[in-house]
């Protein structure tokens, strides 16, 4: 098996996980999930979009009564939010 079947298939495991992040509303990740999450920033292999998705859920969960107002102050740095 040449190196670039071996990065293939190793890729495969996250396509699951950047959709679900990419269509990202809540936090519901499955342990295994949030094992691939940092897996995935720990290769550098999450777009700045998909990082950007992530932060935001993780404040809004932490912090939910200032997520709107901080939401709508990204959003109008970034329009593609």
């Amino acid at each position: 098996m040449n190196v670039r079947v071996c990065v293939e298939f190793n890729m495969k495991k996250y396509k699951k996980i950047k959709e679900k992040i990419i269509n990202l509303e809540e936090i519901d990740f499955t342990a295994k999930e949030f094992h691939l999450i940092f897996e995935m920033a720990g290769f550098d292999l999450l777009s700045n979009s998909e990082m950007r998705s992530l932060i935001l859920a993780f404040c809004e969960k932490l912090n939910p009564e200032l997520s709107t107002r901080e939401y709508d102050k990204i959003k109008s740095h970034h329009p593609d939010l």
